[in-house]
Parts: structure tokens; sequence; C-alpha cells
């Protein structure tokens, strides 16, 4: 079974963006077999619902069907996904520890250990709040 506390992943990848689907697709043709830990939303491509023209090779497209090809083809390669948030990671021991957030139930957190983590988290936009920024957005 993958999943129990004795089992320790080989290569886990927090975030399913681009950088973290990229880095699924890479290391599961690489035969590590990595699991991908997000939340269920998706990223800030998926969110914002906007069409992409700068992503290599697609000359536009909506992001969540970027994503959601990127997902596939990592899928495709026998990369594996948990659609949960990270609560805590535990850098400091051997295997790395993870716990995540298993249920809306803050007493119930799964702990998931890693031989190796790629952080690719993303990040927010961060606004200005000067006048006309809205109407750019």
């Amino acid at each position: 079974q993958r999943y129990g506390s004795s089992f320790v992943e080989r290569l886990v990848i927090l975030g399913a963006g681009p950088a973290g689907l990229s880095a699924a697709l890479y290391g599961a043709r690489a035969g590590l077999c990595p699991l991908v830990v997000s939340p269920p939303m998706g990223g800030q491509l998926m969110a914002k619902g906007v069409d992409v023209e700068n992503f290599p090779g697609i000359a536009r497209a909506h992001g969540s069907s970027i994503v959601q090809f990127m997902r596939g083809q990592a899928l495709s390669f026998s990369a594996e996904f948990r659609d949960l948030a990270v609560v805590s990671v535990d850098l400091q021991v051997r295997p790395f520890a993870m716990r995540l957030n298993t249920s809306s139930d803050e007493g119930m957190q799964e702990v998931l250990h890693t031989e190796s983590l790629i952080i690719a988290t993303g990040a927010d936009s961060r606004w200005l709040g000067v006048k006309g920024e809205k109407q750019l957005r």
C-alpha cells in the first residue's frame, strides 16, 4: 500500500501549477513515481480564469485547459495526485515529514514521508491599490 505510516515516497511535489506539473512529468519519466500534493482548487493559473498567451508551444488557451492537459500528461507517466492541503513540513528529519489535512476536522492529519521534496507552491498577485488598477486586472 502506497499510503501508510511506514511507506516512504521517493519524490513528493507540493503544488500542481505549471512548475509542479512539469516536475511531476520529468520525475515520472525518470521512474520516480512522484506524488503531487495540492489543494483541489488548483493554482493561480486555474483560479484567474484568463487566456494564456505566453505558454511555450501554445498560442492561446485557457489557464485551466493548460493545467488539465499537463496533469493528464503527468498521469500518463504514472505520477499520482492527492488533492489535500499540506499543514506543515519538517525538513529537519530524514526522510522529510509532511502533515496533510485529510479532513475538515483539524484532528484528522496524515503524516507523509519522502526522500525528496520539490516545493512549487507558486505565487499570489500582490496589488498596489493605485488608481485605475482594478480596470487593468
